[in-house]
């Protein structure tokens, strides 16, 4: 049987240890990817035997059982969708918004440039012999000319900027992928007797929640802790990381707009909601007849 002393200083422990619990909380209230931890207490029974059956009833204190961490997946999944969403629109509408600026009427434009062409050639058309009016409509074609040739180079390079930046985005998935492959390895080799290191956790979820804001996922999470992704949101996506093995993912240039819709594996860009979806779709939206350059994005083929 516990004393009475031993009994309060099982208390003093315990409360000390869910005091360093809440004080972690507060030192990383602002750290990224950080989850809030809830210390568990527990009763110390004591043994019963025939001497001890009553007095053993008292208890021999309390302990500190566990460390958990503030942990939804419903609500995790719920997040990850919606910032995938918000990403995609976004990345779309910061496109859009360049686009427009190219092309909506200013001084200088080929709006302007064309309105001016036609009212020479009116001027021509009511003047027929008058050769000052006919070299006007002459100039004034030329400057339509050049109106649609800077037009077009503005938007070959919004068309190539966004090819470039896909392909920038593409290498932070990359970094991504190979970090949580890493972790992977450290969270089956720390969880062999009980769980895992929360921080381990935390980290995970980070990193998830990252490419989840660029490509669209679909999260698997094994008896170990480790995560499996596969690319889009259903599980017959293609499997693009696996234990410590993670799969690279590129993008293919290529002459024939009909092969440019898909993301992965013949699948529609339309249906999956990221960063990249946004910026994909935007350079998608180009004009058919104008593209030198497509691009898809290719990845590992669907596995089971």
């Amino acid at each position: 049987m516990a004393s009475l002393l031993d009994i309060g200083r099982s208390a003093i422990h315990a409360q000390r240890e869910a005091l360093n619990v809440t004080g972690q909380n507060i030192a990383n209230a602002n750290t990224e990817g950080y989850r809030r931890r809830d210390a568990t207490l527990s009763e110390v029974s004591g043994v019963q035997s025939e001497l001890t059956s009553l007095t053993a009833q008292t208890g021999m204190g309390v302990r500190l059982d566990d460390v958990r961490r503030a942990y939804d997946s419903f609500l995790t999944d719920s997040k990850r969708a919606a910032a995938g969403r918000f990403e995609s629109s976004d990345a779309f509408v910061t496109k859009l918004e360049r686009l427009e600026n190219s092309i909506l009427p200013n001084d200088g434009d080929l709006g302007v440039a064309m309105t001016a062409f036609f009212e020479t050639l009116g001027q021509v058309a009511a003047q027929p012999g008058d050769l000052a009016a006919r070299a006007v409509a002459i100039d004034m074609g030329h400057t339509v000319s050049n109106a649609f040739n800077t037009t077009a180079l503005l938007l070959g390079d919004l068309a190539d900027g966004t090819a470039s930046e896909i392909e920038t985005r593409l290498v932070g998935v990359n970094q991504n992928l190979d970090a949580l492959a890493t972790l992977n390895g450290q969270l089956r080799a720390s969880n062999l007797g009980g769980s895992p290191p929360n921080a381990l956790l935390d980290e995970r979820d980070r990193l998830i929640d990252n490419l989840s804001k660029m490509v669209p996922l679909s999260v698997t999470i094994g008896e170990r802790y480790e995560a499996e992704l596969r690319l889009g949101t259903s599980e017959a996506g293609a499997l693009i990381l696996r234990g410590e093995d993670s799969k690279t993912l590129s993008v293919v240039r290529s002459s024939k707009a009909a092969s440019c819709s898909g993301l992965g594996q013949d699948r529609s860009c339309r249906n999956l909601k990221a960063a990249l979806c946004g910026v994909w779709s935007m350079h998608m939206a180009r004009p058919t007849g104008h593209c030198r350059n497509w691009t898809r994005l290719r990845g590992p083929s669907p596995q089971k």
